[in-house]
């Protein structure tokens, strides 16, 4: 997808569906969406791995690994979780998320979810750096079931389903992203 411009404010909208048959025994991780940039400044150490924030299930959650610049040190790592597997297995889930990529204080990153025919719920609201001032281009979506390792030997192939990907800038609102 496009890359953003850091400094401005988003929005994003999309859905995705875990089948009924989804089995999440692998100890590892499945990464199911990034907000991804590369490349990078050279010799940045991101305690999230890669650039950027993810979803990934780990055990029997999916998680945000939400990395950004720190106030003290370069980079942080901030682990929310999202929902259990078996919450959301077999139903499509919403997603939308309204952020000002930036590496400085006045930046925000809110999330809510929607399973099923339910209502959308505010997972997370934080406010400060989302992102860092230097990485020359802000974060650029990406969704879809993969393992981060090329050479990921683990159990047999996944599949999720994705669908109803909106981007929107500051002058977008959530129902116009809202899958």
């Amino acid at each position: 997808m496009s890359r953003t411009e850091i400094g401005k404010t988003y929005w994003y909208g999309w859905s995705m569906f875990v089948p009924l048959d989804w089995s999440d025994t692998d100890p590892g991780f499945d990464i199911v969406n990034q907000f991804a940039a590369w490349p990078s400044r050279p010799g940045r150490r991101y305690p999230c791995g890669g650039v950027g924030s993810k979803i990934s299930r780990r055990g029997s959650n999916f998680i945000l690994d939400f990395q950004r610049r720190g106030d003290t040190v370069d980079a942080v790592c901030t682990n929310y979780t999202l929902a259990r597997v078996s919450e959301i297995r077999g139903q499509w889930t919403d997603f939308v998320v309204n952020v000002k990529w930036t590496g400085n204080n006045d930046g925000f990153f809110r999330l809510w979810m929607k399973t099923g025919s339910g209502d959308y719920i505010q997972k997370i609201n934080y406010q400060g750096a989302t992102f860092w001032n230097d990485e020359g281009t802000g974060p650029y979506f990406k969704m879809g079931l993969y393992k981060g390792n090329p050479n990921f030997r683990g159990p047999a192939p996944r599949i999720i389903y994705t669908d109803e990907y909106r981007l929107g800038d500051a002058n977008s609102s959530f129902g116009q992203v809202a899958p």
